[in-house]
């Protein structure tokens, strides 16, 4: 964060960076990413639709149930 000081007025600004990693395997999750070439940045988003979720891991326990 830094300060700066223009014409008696403060303007702040915040820089933040999140890194994370995961092991985790999640039925149906897709990846978007963004590159915005002004600012020379790179941005992704992960995500899953949730009724496609729901529907793997229904599916999953019937065939689950089957074998006991």
């Amino acid at each position: 964060m830094y300060a700066e000081e223009k014409n008696n007025t403060i303007r702040d600004n915040f820089t933040q960076t999140t890194v994370s990693f995961s092991n985790a395997e999640l039925a149906g999750l897709k990846s978007e990413t963004y590159e915005d070439r002004k600012i020379k940045q790179l941005f992704a988003f992960a995500y899953v639709h949730i009724i496609d979720l729901h529907d793997y891991y229904q599916a999953f326990k019937r065939k689950t149930r089957k074998r006991f």
